[in-house]
C-alpha cells in the first residue's frame, strides 16, 4: 500500500477535525486499523493497485467527512463496511455507465463530457475504462483492431473504408459492430497474463533427417516462439489465449504464429493452434525414464552375454586397427543401435515431407533436473549421401566430444577414407588435391606407419555391419535383449499417446524412437558399473564411439 497515500489521509483527518476528541479518536481508529483492511477490499474488488488506492482515498474521505458532520457511529465496524460498500457500488456503477458509452456508442461524440465539479468516481472510472479500452486493442484480432483504429482514431469514414475494402457499407457497419462487442466482451473480463509472461521456460529440441533450409532450428533460436510451442503443445489455444499466455500484444504475437504455421511446427485447427510435434513434459519424461530403467539393467547383461561369448568372432570380422579399448566400446553402442533399429514400428526416417526438400522430425523436450542420470547420447553422421559414412557416438556422460562437420569431420574425409582401406592405399598415392583432406584426417582419425595408413577409427567393410548384428541376435540373450526393446518400445507408445493430443497419433512411434534412443545411454553406463566397458582417460581426445562405414 502506498504510505503517501495514507498520509494524505492523515492530513485531511486533522484539517477536517482539529478540536474534537471523541471524533479524533474515531478518526484515528479508522486510520490506524481500518484504513489498511478498506484498502485491501479496493484492491481485491478493482484488481489494480492505482485505482485501488484511489477508491480507498474516496471511502476514506466519506468516513472522516461523516464523523465530522454526524454524531459518532454505535457500531462503527459496520458502519465503516457499510460505507465502503456503497461507495464501490457508486464506483462499479459509474465503471459500467462509461464501458456502454464508450464502447457501444456508433459516435465517439457520444461519450459524455465530465461535468465541471466531477466527483473522484468520475475520474477513476475514466482512467480505468481507457486503460482497458488500449489494453482490449491489443488482444482483438488484426481485422477488428484495423477497422476499430482507422474509424475511431483515424476518423475514416464508412464509406471510404468501403471502398478502400471493397466492402459494402453495411458489412463495415456490421464488422464494427462486432468489433465493439468483442471489445466489450474483453473490457468486462478479469485478464491475467500467464506465468509464462514473466517467466519464460526453456526447452531443449533434437531432430533427425534432411534439413536443407535450416528448419526446424531457426524458427527455435528465440524464447518467444519456444514458449509458443509450448503453451500449444497438447493444449489446443486461440491466438488471444497465447497473447495473454505470454505478455504479448496479438499484433506481434500474431506475426510470431505465423511463421511457425509456416515452419510446420504449429498446426489450426478451427481458431485454435496446437504444436503438431510432441514435447514432453518433465512428469512424461520422468515416467518414460523409470520405465526403460526399470530393466535396463537386465538388457545390458542380457547384450553383454551376446557379445562377450561372440566377441572373438567379432573381432575377427571386423579387424579392428584401434585400441582394444576403443574397439569394444563401439561394438557395444553400435549393437544396442542396431538392435534398437529391428524393432517393430522404429523409424526416424522419411516420415515428414517438408516444404523446400526437407525431410525432417522434431521433438522437444522441457528441461528440468528430475532425473539422476545423463543417458543423452548423440549420432552424428557425415556422407550418408555417398557409399561411405562416418558416424560418432558422443556420450554425454563420459564428456566424449560432439563432432562438428569440420576438416577431420566431413563427407570428403570419409569417402577418401574408405579408398584408402578398400584400395589399400599408401601415403605415396595421396593427390594433390586429396592433400587436404588428407592432412585434416591424419589430425584424428588415421596415422601413418611405415608409408601405411592404419585407421585409428573402427572401419566396417560391407556386409560387416549385418554380419555384425546376426551373430548378436545368433545368441539366445541377444534374442531376449530384442523382445524386451520391442516390450518397452509398446510401453513409452502408450505413454506418448496418453500424454499427446490427436493430431500427433498417427506419428507417435517417431516420438517412440526418439525417446527409445535413451536406452543406449542406460546401457553404456550399466557396463560401465559393472566393469564390462573402460571409460577413456581422456574422452574429449578419444576416438571411441567413432566409425567409418563403406556400403557395397
Amino acid at each position: 500500500m502506498s504510505t503517501g497515500y495514507v498520509g494524505k489521509s492523515n492530513v485531511n483527518v486533522y484539517k477536517i477535525t482539529p478540536n474534537g476528541d471523541k471524533h479524533m479518536t474515531q478518526t484515528e481508529l479508522f486510520t490506524n486499523e481500518y484504513f489498511g483492511k478498506v484498502f485491501y477490499f479496493c484492491l481485491k474488488k478493482t484488481g489494480n493497485q492505482h485505482e485501488a488506492e484511489e477508491l480507498a482515498g474516496d471511502i476514506a474521505l466519506n468516513v472522516v467527512d461523516s464523523l465530522a458532520k454526524y454524531p459518532p457511529p454505535t457500531h462503527f465496524s459496520a458502519w465503516v463496511w457499510t460505507i465502503a460498500q456503497r461507495r464501490y457500488a457508486r464506483w462499479a456503477g459509474y465503471r459500467s455507465e462509461y464501458r456502454e458509452h464508450i464502447i457501444l456508442s456508433d459516435n465517439e461524440s457520444d461519450t459524455p463530457e465530465p461535468a465541471s465539479d466531477e466527483s473522484v468516481e468520475n475520474s477513476i472510472i475514466e482512467k480505468e475504462q481507457y486503460s482497458l479500452l488500449r489494453r482490449e486493442l491489443a488482444f482483438i484480432s488484426n481485422e477488428y483492431r484495423e477497422l476499430l483504429v482507422a474509424y475511431y482514431i483515424n476518423d475514416i469514414r464508412i464509406s471510404e473504408l468501403s471502398r478502400r475494402l471493397g466492402l459494402p457499407t453495411g458489412t463495415i457497419k456490421t464488422r464494427l459492430m462486432r468489433a465493439r462487442k468483442i471489445l466489450k466482451e474483453g473490457m468486462d473480463m478479469a485478464r491475467e497474463f500467464g506465468k509464462r509472461s514473466y517467466n519464460p521456460e526453456d526447452v531443449n529440441f533434437c531432430a533427425s533427417g534432411n534439413q536443407p533450409d535450416g528448419l526446424p532450428w531457426s524458427a527455435v533460436n528465440r524464447k518467444i516462439p519456444n514458449n509458443i510451442l509450448l503453451e500449444a503443445s497438447n493444449n489446443p489455444s486461440t491466438a488471444e489465449e497465447l497473447s495473454m499466455e505470454l505478455g504479448i500484444a496479438l499484433p506481434y504475437m500474431e506475426d510470431e504464429i505465423n511463421r511457425l504455421v509456416d515452419a510446420t511446427l504449429l498446426e489450426k485447427i478451427g481458431d485454435k493452434y496446437v504444436t503438431n510435434f510432441f514435447i514432453a513434459d518433465k512428469e512424461t519424461q520422468v515416467e518414460i525414464y523409470k520405465t526403460m530403467r526399470r530393466d535396463s539393467i537386465e538388457r545390458s547383461k542380457l547384450l553383454a552375454e551376446a557379445i562377450n561369448d561372440n566377441y572373438a568372432e567379432i573381432r575377427e570380422l571386423i579387424a579392428p586397427t584401434c585400441s582394444e579399448d576403443d574397439f569394444k566400446w563401439f561394438v557395444y553402442i553400435y549393437a544396442i543401435d542396431r538392435l534398437i533399429a529391428k524393432i517393430d514400428g522404429y523409424g526416424i526416417w522419411n516420415i515428414f515431407k517438408r516444404p523446400n526438400g526437407g525431410n525432417w522430425g522434431f521433438c522437444g523436450y522441457e528441461r528440468h533436473d528430475l532425473i539422476p542420470e545423463n543417458v543423452y547420447v548423440n549420432h552424428n553422421m557425415c556422407g550418408t549421401d555417398t557409399n561411405a559414412c562416418m558416424g560418432q557416438y558422443s556420450v554425454k556422460k563420459y564428456g566424449f566430444p560432439a563432432y562438428s562437420y569440420d576438416a577431420s569431420f566431413n563427407t570428403e574425409a570419409a569417402n577418401l577414407l574408405a579408398d584408402i582401406v578398400m584400395h589399400d592405399r599408401g601415403e605415396d598415392s595421396i593427390t594433390e588435391a586429396e592433400s587436404q583432406t588428407f592432412k585434416g584426417l591424419c589430425k584424428k582419425f588415421a596415422h601413418i606407419e611405415n608409408g601405411k595408413i592404419i585407421p585409428d577409427i573402427v572401419v566396417l567393410r560391407p556386409n560387416v555391419a549385418s554380419k555384425l548384428i546376426e551373430l548378436v541376435l545368433s545368441h539366445p540373450s541377444g534374442k531376449r535383449c530384442l523382445d524386451m526393446l520391442n516390450e518397452l518400445f509398446a510401453e513409452i507408445r502408450e505413454i506418448l499417446k496418453r500424454n499427446s493430443n490427436e493430431v500427433l497419433h498417427k506419428t507417435l512411434n517417431y516420438y517412440v524412437s526418439m525417446f527409445i534412443f535413451d536406452a543406449r545411454g542406460m546401457l553404456m553406463n550399466d557396463n560401465v558399473d559393472s566393469g564390462v566397458l573402460k571409460v577413456p582417460e581422456n574422452p574429449a581426445n578419444s576416438n571411441a564411439g567413432t566409425y567409418l562405414s563403406i556400403c557395397d
